[in-house]
Order: structure tokens, then sequence, then C-alpha cells
């Protein structure tokens, strides 16, 4: 394109993410760029401007590629932001209160995914299973954990979600004519959602070993 003919395509000063915030009113700021502290307190504040809880999310991984840092985050907001990261965090303290810091990471989806599509047979994976697995994963958010700003699940309950993600993709297959038979059990769904949460539990992997035991008897 021309930019010439498209003045939106030339260079200006005013293209910096702290103008783009304030003009377009932006709310949600997710970051996927890969570059530290991007997120400067200028941009988190211009933000904080446009609502009264803004969404900050810092996605890149490691911590070294962490946009901003959820204590400082905080800080800029008067604690008032909504904060999940890619990495790992210990929860801040600010004003009195202790936040939480919600990881959000893929892995609350796939492994669900993966397995509602194994036990329900699906034979084809349509971008309804993607947003059955995301509403599974907000649902599992309680109001009281919304109330405190936490936007996803804690790390511990992985296991616990990842079955109600698996449940609801199964479900959406079945209900969109998508199942076929399970090549990995005998025991069938038979397109009812009770005996494909069972299909799911009994097909779910346990980490479940046999003791090791030392001959002493040498």
């Amino acid at each position: 394109k021309d930019p010439a003919r498209s003045a939106w395509l030339k260079d200006s000063a005013d293209n910096t993410l702290e103008n783009v915030i304030k003009n377009e009113k932006i709310t949600v700021l997710i970051g996927t760029s890969g570059q530290y502290g991007c997120f400067t307190e200028q941009v988190v504040r211009a933000v904080h401007q446009n609502t009264d809880r803004p969404m900050i999310l810092p996605l890149s991984n490691p911590t070294a590629n962490c946009e901003a840092l959820p204590e400082d985050i905080f800080a800029w907001t008067n604690g008032q932001a909504l904060v999940a990261t890619g990495s790992p965090f210990a929860p801040v303290e600010h004003g009195g209160s202790t936040f939480h810091i919600g990881q959000c990471n893929n892995v609350f989806v796939f492994p669900g995914v993966g397995l509602g599509i194994i036990a329900s047979g699906a034979k084809e994976v349509p971008p309804s299973f993607f947003t059955a697995a995301a509403k599974a994963v907000s649902d599992y958010v309680t109001e009281e954990a919304m109330a405190k700003g936490e936007l996803v699940p804690p790390v511990t309950e992985l296991q616990n979600v990842s079955l109600k993600v698996a449940q609801a993709v199964g479900e959406t297959a079945i209900n969109a004519n998508l199942g076929r038979l399970c090549a990995f059990s005998d025991f069938q769904h038979n397109n009812d959602p009770e005996r494909l949460r069972e299909l799911i539990v009994n097909m779910r992997w346990q980490p479940e070993y046999l003791p090791l035991i030392r001959d002493t008897q040498e």
C-alpha cells in the first residue's frame, strides 16, 4: 500500500503504544512481544485512564521477557488492575491486600482438548472446540475469585480443569454430530454426556507407579 494514499501507513511521532491506547480507548493489554518492560508506567496508566479495572496481561516467557512485573502494575493502578502472566509469579502485597497472580498458560486447554477429542472420537476439530474449552476454563473461576481479581484457575487445579475442558469439548463434538466410536476403549459414550464423562475419567492418565523396594537380602 502507498503511504501517500493511506495516511495511517505514514511514520508518525504519535504512533506510540501510549498514544494508541489513549486514542483508541484501549482497556485490555495483551503482551506477547517478548520485550521486557515494554508495558511502562505511562502505558499502564494510560490503560487505567480508560477503565476502572484495566486488564493487563504480560504473557511473554520467561520472566526475563515479561512486559511488566505484577507488583509494578498494581502500584501504577492502585491495585485496580486485573493481572495474569505467562510465567509464574509469587503473590503481590499491595494496599493491605494480597493478589494471587494467575498463570495464563495454554496448559489449561490443550490436555483437555486432546482428551475430549479422543474420547468423543471426533472426526474433525472445528474452532467451536476451542471456544468450548475457553468457556470451561472461564466457568471454573468462582465469583469469589473474580472479585479478588483472579482471571484464571490456580495451576493446582489443572487436573480438574482438564476434565471439565475434555467434557466440554466432547459434548460439543457429539452435539455437532462429529462424534464417533472411541478407538481406545471398549466402553463407548453412545452420545450420552454421562457415559462420556465416565469414559473421560477412565481414560485419563494417572501418575501412579509401583513402589520400588531395594532388595536388602544380598
